[in-house]
Formats: C-alpha cells, structure tokens, sequence
C-alpha cells in the first residue's frame, strides 16, 4: 500500500476511514477552536519537536492532546485488517460524492479519560449509512456502540462546562468527495467517493 501523504508520527491500536477538513482550506475550524480559552485546555506534553525556519532554529513542544491539531471526522474506528482498505475503497468508489453540516458545540465525557472533549456536531444522513455498512462488513472493534459523527475542536479541562449551542458556523456545508484510511503505522491512503458514478 502507497501513501498520498508522509507517515504521521502519531501510532494507532486500530485502522480507522476518516473525513479530513483541511485547515488550508477552511478557516472555520481554526475560528471554532479560538473561542475556547486556553485556560481551559488539557495538556499532556510528550517531547519537543526542533525546526529551522529563515535561518533561525525554533523548538515546539509536542502535545499529545491540547487543541486537535488534525481536523477530521472519524467515519469508522476499529479495523484490525489492513486488507480491508482495498473493499472499503471499491465500495467508496460507486457511492456519491455528498454534503455534510456542522452542528452546534456539545461536550462528551468520559470517567476513565482525564479531559473531556469539545466538540462540534456533525448531520449527515450519509455518514451513518457508512459507518453502518463498515461495522456490518468488517471486524470492527468499538466501545461505543452508537455512532456520533463530530469533529473534535479540543481536548478541555475535567468538568469545565459550557452551554451546548449556537456559534457562526452552524449549518455549515461540507462537501464530502474523498475519505482517509488512516493505518495503525500513521500512514494516510486516500478512499475517493464516485470514481465510478460521478453525480
């Protein structure tokens, strides 16, 4: 398998398809993620990253939480079969291109994780029909049994709380034409949507 983009750092138990919303392309997301304080952000750092730029040398922290710094919409996590990219793209590529709208900001919690997660809503009839096809044609290892598309702003404080609601992007439109297989290894192979049944 060939990867359209550099291996990642980041590692994964399990396969995972994903919508990306590139930053370069939409500037929403970046806008999102600024109305959160950065009191309020969780925090694990991991190691430093050092960089030259213009001659000059630059050392980043790395966060392994903090504010989510690759946008996407998990479509389906828990694929243990690397194989299983090969159906998912065939079958991808029959279904059409579609639209996808951003809901309000909401928050989920969990007791066995330190931070709670900031998140926008995402409404796609189509999402679901995905998720639904891959967990009944695939092995697919979940702990959540129901599927809520969203696309993670940030990784927040325990127990801080804000109003779910309203924000300048609500029903935003997305269109869909292309999804990720993201590999345990980091690598990123793209699933493109209507190859063979352009709309």
């Amino acid at each position: 398998m060939r990867s359209f983009k550099e291996k990642t750092d980041r590692s994964y138990k399990y396969h995972s398809v994903q919508l990306n919303v590139g930053r370069e392309k939409d500037y929403s997301f970046m806008h999102l993620q600024e109305m959160i304080p950065d009191g309020i952000i969780y925090s694990e750092i991991i190691g430093e990253e050092t960089y030259n730029m213009l001659g000059s040398t630059y050392t980043k922290k790395i966060d392994k939480y903090g504010r989510e710094n690759e946008p996407h919409i998990t479509v389906c996590y828990g694929l243990s079969n690397e194989a299983d990219y090969f159906a998912i793209r065939r079958h991808l590529s029959n279904y059409r291109r579609f639209r996808l709208y951003l809901g309000e900001i909401s928050y989920f919690s969990d007791d066995t994780k330190p931070f709670d997660v900031c998140k926008v809503e995402v409404e796609s009839p189509d999402l679901h029909r995905i998720n639904s096809f891959l967990r009944t044609q695939f092995k697919v290892k979940s702990s959540y049994s129901e599927y809520n598309p969203h696309l993670t702003l940030a990784y927040i404080q325990k127990g801080y709380r804000r109003r779910n609601g309203q924000h300048p992007y609500v029903g935003k439109e997305i269109l869909c034409d292309k999804m990720i297989f993201s590999h345990t290894e980091g690598y990123k192979l793209e699933l493109p949507l209507g190859l063979n049944n352009n709309p």
